[in-house]
């Protein structure tokens, strides 16, 4: 459980697999979860440890995060094109 320092609002597992679920997200960067829950960096990186460790998100690459219980799973050029930088 985490705490949004600015609303105090209390951040839980079931939270946010179900904000990202509603939201059909597969796949984020970490300036994502910043914008959507307003926490602070050393928050957000406390979150995304406990998330990794439960199985809940896959680091692909530095900064960049699959959403393993999304409604729509990617398929392998959906992952791929995660990796493209954006033009």
């Amino acid at each position: 459980m985490y705490k949004n320092i600015h609303n105090m609002e209390t951040i839980t597992k079931d939270k946010f697999v179900n904000l990202l679920r509603d939201k059909f997200i597969s796949f984020f960067i970490v300036g994502d979860l910043l914008k959507i829950f307003g926490l602070s960096l050393n928050t957000n990186s406390a979150l995304l440890g406990r998330l990794k460790k439960n199985g809940i998100v896959q680091a692909l690459v530095k900064g960049k995060y699959l959403f393993l219980l999304t409604k729509n799973p990617p398929e392998d050029f959906g992952i791929a094109n995660f990796f493209l930088p954006n033009r």
